[in-house]
Order: C-alpha cells, then sequence, then structure tokens
C-alpha cells in the first residue's frame, strides 16, 4: 500500500470519526429532584415555550409520587409552559421517548402531539399522544433537529405532562456544526493534500531519473 492510499485511509478515518453514529438515552429518574434544566444535556438542549410558564424545565415526582420525570413547568406544578422542546445539537435518528399525560379531561387525555422538525424548520413527523401510564412513543423519520411536545393550549386550560426518558441516535451530522468536527474534516482533507503533493513530486523525480 503506497502512502497515497494510506493518506486516503487516514483521512476517512478522520471523517469516519466525526461522523459516527452515537446512541444516547438521557433517563430523567437519575436526575434529583427539583432540577431546572439549564443547559444542554449529552446533545441536546430541553427549553419551555409558550404559554404562562417561564424559565427551564423541572425534573420533578410532583405527580408520580416515586419517580422523577421532567416536566412542562419550571416549578413541578402549575403553570404550565404549552410546549417543551428537545433541539438536538445533531441530527438524529431512532428517536424515541416515554410520555405521561397527567391532563384531566376534557383537557389533557389524548390530546397532546408531538412534531419533529428537520433543519430547515420543515415538519418531519407529528400525531397525537397520550399515556396516562406513561407510552413509549417512537418518532419516525430522520434528520431530526428538533422536537415539541404540546399540550396544544397556548395558554388556556393548559395541563401539565412529563417524559420519563427520551433515546436518540446521533447521525453525525450537527445541526449546527461543531468546532471538534471542522477540525477533523480539516484535518482529513489537509492529510489528502499533502499525500497528493508528495505523489506528485514523487512523479516528477521518476519521470527526471528516467
Amino acid at each position: 500500500m503506497n502512502k497515497f492510499t494510506l493518506a486516503l485511509v487516514a483521512a476517512s478515518a478522520c471523517l469516519l470519526s466525526a461522523n459516527a453514529a452515537q446512541a444516547t438515552t438521557i433517563d430523567f429518574g437519575s436526575f434529583t429532584s427539583a432540577t431546572n434544566i439549564t443547559t444542554p444535556i449529552s446533545g441536546v438542549s430541553i427549553t419551555l415555550a409558550g404559554g404562562p410558564a417561564t424559565g427551564a424545565p423541572m425534573v420533578s415526582n410532583s405527580w408520580s409520587g416515586w419517580t422523577y420525570e421532567l416536566y412542562n413547568t419550571p416549578t413541578g406544578n402549575y403553570p404550565t409552559a404549552a410546549n417543551l422542546e428537545f433541539s438536538f445539537s445533531t441530527v438524529v435518528t431512532d428517536l424515541s421517548f416515554y410520555f405521561k399525560n397527567y391532563g384531566y379531561s376534557p383537557y389533557g387525555r389524548g390530546a397532546s402531539t408531538y412534531t419533529s422538525y428537520a433543519t430547515n424548520g420543515s415538519v418531519i413527523s407529528t400525531g397525537f399522544i397520550s399515556g396516562i401510564e406513561g407510552s413509549l412513543v417512537n418518532v419516525t423519520g430522520s434528520g431530526i433537529a428538533k422536537l415539541v411536545l404540546s399540550n396544544n393550549t397556548g395558554g388556556t386550560n393548559s395541563w401539565q405532562f412529563a417524559v420519563p426518558s427520551i433515546s436518540f441516535t446521533a447521525s453525525g451530522v450537527a445541526a449546527v456544526p461543531e468546532p471538534a468536527t471542522w477540525a477533523l474534516m480539516i484535518l482529513g482533507f489537509g492529510v489528502v493534500a499533502q499525500a497528493m503533493r508528495q505523489a506528485k513530486a514523487q512523479a516528477r523525480r521518476g519521470v527526471a531519473a528516467a
């Protein structure tokens, strides 16, 4: 195997390492109660939007008694936000989450929805979600940059819902490219360019020697 081929292999390894899929599960039951999620966790930022509640969502056990879950509220109780949003640093596939709906008829039960979005804001998939005791929701599609869970109230007749856990696999394509990814890609291209220069130099020396 010549140096040029070796260089291509090395560059490919760099690029593959930048794009390697990573399976992640965030179990909010492992968090301490009354924890507000203010910083990204495992490549996902979680925020509240819409409705009367403001601030960062809270991990609490206010409704389920003994399990800790992520709620659409900053206090673990009312008031609630209409939306709980998950924004991924790297677009994902194999996305799923457990969902618990604490709304009472006629407001909450069966009336919440999920919507997944691509990086350009287009809708990938959507559907109704319920699950008083908790249900697993598998989100179809790939290249998902954002997931929004909503009680669709816009701030009126709001109800509380919770996410015990969420799982996803990073596809390796950054929703917003990270510096480390760019560095690996530049390094790979640099290795290829150097190998090409060396190959040309060797070819010129071979012609001169002949």
